[in-house]
């Protein structure tokens, strides 16, 4: 599969391969064809980045991780390297696009859940965290990866 086509089934969700759930196949992401960077991000790159975060909080969640995490640097979304591009490459290439403010937000957003994931693991509250995890977290993540899918699609030369 080459990486256009890819991006285009984070579009579509029929075309997705899709858990029982409902939610987009969230395991290993495929091996693909082609570049997927664009305006200075690795687009493929970043939605890998995403999978690694539903790996790290579910290790947290099932106390299998040593991983020092903190809240409050997690809640920034300036910090990571697609928040660092969201806020200076990005925004010079797309800021003028709705598609662009909308993974801007939900990005903002998927950080502030993440960071409310691991206070409330942190703080005993197991339960509240996982229906986080399998609600506003799976859908700002799913959020954020449709938006740079969608922007990858309508601006991939």
């Amino acid at each position: 599969m080459n990486i256009l086509d890819w991006f285009k089934t984070l579009l579509v969700p029929e075309q997705a391969s899709v858990h029982a759930s409902g939610h987009p196949a969230t395991g290993p992401l495929p091996e693909l064809e082609g570049s997927a960077e664009l305006a200075g991000l690795d687009f493929q790159a970043a939605i890998r980045a995403h999978h690694a975060w539903k790996e790290r909080l579910d290790a947290l969640l099932q106390e299998r991780s040593r991983e020092q995490m903190d809240p409050v640097a997690i809640c920034r979304d300036d910090l990571c390297e697609l928040g660092q591009w969201i806020h200076g490459g990005g925004r010079r290439a797309f800021g003028h696009l709705e598609v662009f403010e909308d993974l801007r937000r939900h990005h903002a957003d998927f950080h502030l859940v993440a960071a409310e994931v691991v206070h409330a693991a942190r703080s005993g509250r197991e339960d509240h965290a996982r229906k986080l995890m399998e609600s506003e977290y799976q859908l700002e993540s799913e959020q954020v990866q449709s938006r740079l899918a969608e922007l990858f699609v309508s601006h991939h030369h």
